[in-house]
């Protein structure tokens, strides 16, 4: 009994997104946002009121809860607070806020995957539903004048499908910030780089100005469930002033028992501390970016790096990013259903399914191999060792079943399928995964299609691969040390979602084998940790949208086929066996930016020592 009970618990948390927290949060916040500036305060999803807790004393304090099982507890800590409970995007909650907005929004949005959005008892609004309301709030609260107002309804109509629960919770939070006012806002540090996000971060430039971005670099202020390295963004709206970003680096070295940075100073000289800008190396580090954009504050660190060896920095900023030289990155091949899709080799021409008793003989037509997982990597550079995964590829073949019930407009040109297949099929569609019977889940049904001209596709026949899915290189999306990038030598092999994918077809100079020689490069590895997110056990995350963001000095043909020739080397030889090679390419590399040898020896090995730096903080 107590384990269902517990697990109810856990349930009901993830389906609200509920992560308290705590009070070190709250009192930072305060430290660098005092409550005697501040008159009026709210938090539209305010758990236990913990963000809420220094401003107690402030006569306007509203707070905005959907468990009512909290409104107690709520109350008891904030007597003044007039506690809302109930949905934050619905109309009667909106009826109950002040049109004018707030001086501060303080929030920790609910971090509610997108499959669980309205799954909860407390809710029943989808994300439909939500925009739809979005755009609602929009019109009726008077913080926004015309131009902001369309600004905002521009990003609700952006909103993924993809997106989880905070993406609108960050919108309805910036639009109760009234004229002069500030949000305070927790997130994890990997939402900052996720692509559904980037509309947010387009629209926190527009409106506002970024005072300090706060992050937690060993991820210890969540303790427990929320294992996440933490970021808070403190912002102001926009002024004709000229107002520096603070990012402040706290390392757990800087708490204390009290205070998440009692190791550094006291709470009522913290915001001087930080403006003084002095920082306490693996303790505090603390750097004041010009008024810029949050949407490049993740690359200026490399800026840092060059501008202690050369003035040539401000050319970095200009400089070309992978996507623009003509880089396709995409994410593999995501098939919805790998139980099904997906077969292992048994023996040679044998293949079994996870979720099948029966075998398959191997047929050229109906498979490929797949690059499924890291434990179909090597020790090189270049994989061409015989897979044990392969993707069942049915694009021209249909059951005799499926054959047989369809009209002869909408299947000319198919054959019928191996008996073993068809059986395998027929036994599938029986079996369900995640509680769903395959054919029913969300990303395998989008697979039929029955045209009124056309040929028909049932849900076996997995989507025409496209070039992303097959491209040459590739690199893992989690990265337990090194970032490394592979390129595949096996033909016609599919590369599986757990990898990013780069496609060079659209740019021929940049082969094959001198992007394994750029992008394992010193230069790329630095930009890898400042772009990535660190998860919970120390790995680096690394997704596609943050690839596109890596920049490249502009490489004459001459040393992109010199790269290239170094790269054939490196996929010859083990990988702990390069060091000399990749010092080469990072020489050519980064003396195609200063044309200085001695300046460029100096570089690389500030870059060195910034990657080991990197390496070690998250291990």
């Amino acid at each position: 009994m107590l384990n269902t009970s517990l697990n109810m618990k856990l349930d009901k948390k993830k389906l609200l997104g509920q992560f308290f927290s705590g009070s070190k949060i709250a009192e930072m916040i305060e430290a660098l946002v005092p409550s005697r500036n501040i008159t009026s305060a709210i938090d539209p999803m305010c758990g236990i009121g913990d963000l809420l807790l220094p401003y107690a004393d402030i006569e306007d304090l509203t707070g905005v809860e959907i468990d009512v099982q909290l409104r107690d507890t709520i109350i008891e800590r904030l007597p003044n607070i007039q506690c809302i409970s109930g949905n934050a995007f619905s109309a009667q909650t909106l009826s109950c806020l002040k049109s004018e907005g707030y001086d501060l929004v303080v929030a920790n949005p609910p971090y509610v995957r997108k499959e669980l959005i309205g799954k909860a008892q407390e809710t029943k609004f989808s994300l439909t539903d939500i925009t739809c309301n979005l755009h609602f709030f929009t019109d009726e609260f008077n913080t926004l004048n015309d131009s902001e107002r369309n600004m905002m309804h521009c990003a609700i109509d952006k909103i993924s499908g993809l997106s989880d629960l905070s993406i609108p919770a960050w919108l309805l939070c910036m639009m109760l910030v009234n004229h002069n006012g500030k949000f305070a806002i927790v997130l994890p540090n990997s939402w900052l780089s996720r692509e559904y996000s980037q509309p947010i971060l387009e629209l926190i430039d527009n409106l506002f100005d970024v005072n300090y971005i706060l992050n937690d670099v060993n991820g210890v202020w969540f303790k427990g469930n929320a294992q996440v390295r933490t970021s808070i963004i403190i912002a102001s709206r926009k002024s004709s002033c000229n107002i520096n970003t603070s990012i402040v680096d706290l390392y757990e070295s800087a708490q204390n028992s009290t205070s998440l940075y009692g190791n550094v100073t006291e709470a009522h000289n913290f915001a001087n501390f930080i403006r003084k800008g002095i920082s306490i190396p693996n303790i505090c580090e603390i750097k004041h970016l010009p008024k810029s954009t949050i949407t490049s504050v993740q690359t200026e660190k490399l800026e840092d790096c060059i501008r202690s060896v050369s003035s040539k920095s401000n050319e970095y900023i200009t400089m070309s990013s992978l996507e623009d030289v003509g880089l396709k990155i995409s994410q593999g091949l995501r098939t919805g259903a790998n139980g099904f899709f997906y077969l292992k080799r048994v023996c040679e021409g044998v293949y079994r399914s996870n979720i099948y008793v029966g075998y398959i003989s191997h047929k050229d037509n109906l498979f490929l191999p797949v690059i499924q997982g890291q434990s179909d990597l090597t020790d090189r550079y270049a994989v061409n060792t015989k897979l044990s995964t392969v993707l069942l590829y049915i694009q021209d073949s249909l059951t005799q079943s499926d054959f047989d019930n369809t009209e002869e407009e909408h299947k000319i040109g198919y054959n019928i399928l191996p008996l073993d297949i068809q059986q395998y099929i027929s036994d599938s569609e029986k079996l369900k995964i995640k509680g769903n019977f395959i054919p029913s889940l969300s990303s395998v049904k989008t697979n039929v299609r029955k045209p009124k001209k056309g040929l028909y596709r049932f849900w076996y026949m997995i989507p025409k691969l496209q070039r992303r899915h097959s491209a040459k290189i590739f690199i893992p999306r989690v990265n337990s040390s090194a970032v490394i990038v592979y390129k595949c030598d096996i033909v016609n092999a599919v590369i599986d979602a757990n990898f990013s994918t780069i496609d060079n077809l659209d740019n021929s100079i940049w082969t094959n084998n001198a992007l394994v020689a750029i992008l394992n490069s010193t230069w790329c590895q630095v930009q890898y940790e400042q772009l990535g997110t660190v998860m919970g056990g120390g790995a680096l995350k690394l997704e596609a949208v943050q690839l596109r963001k890596v920049k490249i000095p502009n490489l004459s043909k001459k040393v992109l086929l010199e790269l290239d020739r170094i790269g054939g080397e490196l996929c010859k030889c083990r990988i702990s066996n390069q060091s000399d090679l990749l010092d080469q390419v990072d020489f050519h590399i980064i003396n195609s930016f200063f044309n200085n040898k001695e300046k460029s020896e100096i570089l690389l090995g500030e870059l060195k020592n910034k990657l080991q730096h990197y390496k070690e903080i998250r291990q």
